[in-house]
């Protein structure tokens, strides 16, 4: 009788790491690391050709990355540098 006059205690409920969560990424990511079966010797020339790619691709992103920001500052230096001039020429008319 007592126990149902009192409240019942709540415990605060912790986080808790699913499937969901934190399963399926680390299966995935298990899978696509597992070497499979090889069936025949393709050399070494392959793997470091792959990487040789893989480092080209991640360069050519950085750069076009690069020039898509360094354009737009290129261009407002250029300006900044011909109105300086150009204020220059028209306070100092020696020149």
């Amino acid at each position: 009788m007592l126990m149902k006059l009192l409240p019942k205690k709540r415990f605060p409920r912790w986080p808790r790491l699913t499937a969901n969560k934190l399963g399926r990424p680390a299966v995935i990511l298990a899978l696509l690391t597992a070497p499979g079966v090889a069936h025949a010797y393709i050399g070494p020339g392959v793997g470091a050709g792959a990487i040789g790619v893989v480092l080209g691709v991640i360069g050519a992103v950085f750069l076009a990355i690069f020039a898509v920001i360094y354009y737009p500052i290129k261009r407002a230096l250029k300006k900044r540098r011909k109105s300086k001039a150009a204020d220059s020429k028209t306070t100092n008319p020696e020149l």
